[in-house]
């Protein structure tokens, strides 16, 4: 992990000093909002939290909540003077609270929403716009105004993010939380500008929401400017200090070992009991030897337990990430959603044998056995 660009020491988590950053991406301590994480005593310099989502309340004000209502009466004690949590304001939000500049967060003590709005040419935006139509503003919402000796004398209406945390503050805070792209966007511009560390989290990628996005992005710009979407992923997840995910597939799919020098164990089946794939991941995990030796890669099922509709496979899926959180198999252990391409496929049969691999047939029982006649035909 890089040092973080504050020159005070921020206080990490627990075992951040001595874990890379890729591999803080796939934690599950840092899962958010799955598992909730209070820094307790060791993050006395933490200050100030702030939570970047412009669009999604539901989600990111229940995580900021639930934050605080976790850390207690012991905020005062720790010395943090609370959570900020950033997003747009919306003067003509009839019916909501999106027109208030400051909101405490119902339940807490020490957490409030920031409302700031966008700007164009014409002044302040008045209406709310569409999240796929945001991009031309975030810019303009962050730009600093730190050449002011004090914040609280600029006039509000000329007043950006920056300026506005700052001013509420009266100081620099410590931390960043962004989520969601164009949270993230902010999160990140701000991190760099105001010298201060910067965690993403990666949060409903519109990739796997869209198919097909990825590739035929150009035939969805003009409606969801996938474009710069997808440009900003890539820039703020590389330049983020350390990265927390929140769905199956972010943290199980991402197909990332430490070590690609090893050897790979390869199974490829149904993700049922008697194909008995987390059976082989259970072996593997407590093998400490041959954790040493080689990588498991296996191709089974989905990833999301929410796209099976078999009661067997959801419980396959449920037990497989609970080994994985429990024996901490992450970059040792990578594990696809099944595959439809025969002919990639057999490819990767035939990877693993000119790789010095080995198929394992973990089965209970086996009536035929088409993975093995695939396997010995390469």
């Amino acid at each position: 992990m890089r040092t973080p660009r504050n020159p005070t020491p921020f206080p990490t988590p627990p075992a951040m000093h001595q874990t890379p950053l890729n591999t803080i991406h796939h934690s599950p301590a840092w899962r958010i909002p799955r598992d909730l994480v209070s820094f307790g005593g060791k993050c006395s310099l933490l200050k100030w939290v702030i939570g970047y989502s412009f669009f999604r309340f539901s989600c990111s004000h229940w995580m900021v909540a639930a934050f605080a209502r976790q850390r207690g009466q012991g905020v005062p004690r720790e010395g943090v003077g609370g959570d900020l949590q950033v997003t747009r304001l919306i003067p003509d939000a009839k019916g909501t609270s999106c027109n208030q500049r400051l909101e405490r967060i119902s339940g807490t003590q020490h957490t409030y929403i920031l409302r700031v709005p966008f700007r164009n040419e014409n002044g302040i935006l008045k209406k709310w716009i569409s999240r796929f139509d945001v991009w031309s503003y975030l810019e303009k919402f962050v730009e600093l105004l730190l050449m002011k000796k004090n914040l609280r004398k600029v006039p509000y209406d000329f007043m950006d993010a920056a300026g506005e945390i700052a001013a509420e503050l009266q100081g620099t805070p410590d931390f960043i939380i962004g989520n969601y792209s164009d949270g993230n966007l902010v999160a990140s511009l701000l991190s760099y500008k105001m010298g201060i560390t910067h965690c993403n989290i990666a949060h409903a990628l519109e990739k796997t929401k869209y198919p097909d996005s990825d590739i035929f992005w150009n035939n969805f710009d003009e409606k969801y400017h996938f474009s710069c979407q997808f440009t900003t992923d890539i820039i703020v997840m590389n330049n983020a200090d350390f990265i927390i995910t929140s769905t199956y597939q972010e943290i199980a799919g991402s197909g990332h070992l430490d070590d690609r020098s090893k050897p790979i164990l390869f199974s490829m089946a149904r993700l049922d009991r008697v194909k008995d794939i987390t059976g082989l991941v259970e072996a593997f995990a407590k093998c400490a030897k041959l954790r040493e030796l080689v990588n498991l890669v296996v191709i089974a099922g989905y990833n999301d337990v929410k796209k099976s509709k078999d009661r067997e496979e959801i419980a396959e899926i449920e037990k497989m990430h609970e080994l994985i959180k429990t024996h901490k198999l992450f970059r040792q252990f990578c594990w696809i959603s099944a595959q439809t391409n025969r002919a990639r496929n057999g490819e990767l049969y035939r990877y693993i044998a000119n790789t010095h691999g080995a198929f394992v047939q973990p089965t209970f029982y086996e009536a035929f056995g088409l993975t093995d006649i695939a396997e010995y035909l390469i």
